[in-house]
């Protein structure tokens, strides 16, 4: 029972024990005050009014909406390859004719069972009239990938630069390198020999 109840109770029995003492004093007249009866009145619960429930409103759940950046797609650069020519290997320009000196010692190595596929130690031979402009050349040469020695040729009166690099031995590489050393010969007033090598099996 709530605390409500049992006071309401209470008094009623409170004011029930004050009735029962007046009758008891007045045996034929019963007197209930005005107030009394009031404040009995009261007292009483007031049943006329609705009983209001607490309203739980229930709000709308707002789930947090995730924004996905649109994806960008990078082109893609292709790096540029860039083929360097190796030292031990001119850059081959097929267009080159082979001058038949080189072609005729080249098919001479085949025939004698060199294997054409293999490394060679070619030995190019250039001439000059004395030993400061056959190092002036040598230096040149040596900057473009080649080994270089300068001595006293055997068997004229001239400076050679003796020229050496293992490659296969190619008609259109070698015919490359021998313009080239002929540039060099005539700019310093010199001549280029060719070129020869051993078989390799």
């Amino acid at each position: 029972m709530s605390d409500l109840t049992l006071f309401i109770l209470a008094l009623l029995l409170a004011t029930l024990a004050v009735i029962i003492w007046r009758k008891r004093k007045s045996p034929d007249t019963v007197y209930v005050e005005q107030s009394d009866v009031n404040h009995i009145i009261a007292s009483q619960p007031n049943t006329d009014q609705p009983k209001i429930d607490q309203l739980v409103v229930d709000l709308p759940k707002v789930d947090r909406l995730k924004v996905e950046q649109p994806k960008i797609d990078k082109p893609k650069i292709d790096k540029p390859k860039i083929d360097l020519p190796k030292k031990d290997q001119p850059k081959v320009d097929q267009t080159v004719m082979v001058p038949e000196a080189d072609q005729k010692v080249l098919d001479q190595l085949r025939a004698a069972g060199s294997d054409m596929s293999k490394l060679h130690e070619m030995e190019f031979y250039l001439y000059f009239p004395d030993p400061e402009l056959a190092n002036l050349v040598a230096n040149r040469i040596k900057a473009e990938g080649f080994a270089v020695e300068v001595k006293k040729a055997p068997h004229r009166p001239a400076w050679m630069c003796y020229v050496t690099r293992r490659m296969v031995p190619d008609g259109v590489r070698i015919a490359i390198i021998g313009k080239r050393f002929t540039e060099l010969a005539e700019e310093f007033d010199g001549e280029y020999d060719g070129w020869e090598t051993s078989l390799v099996r």
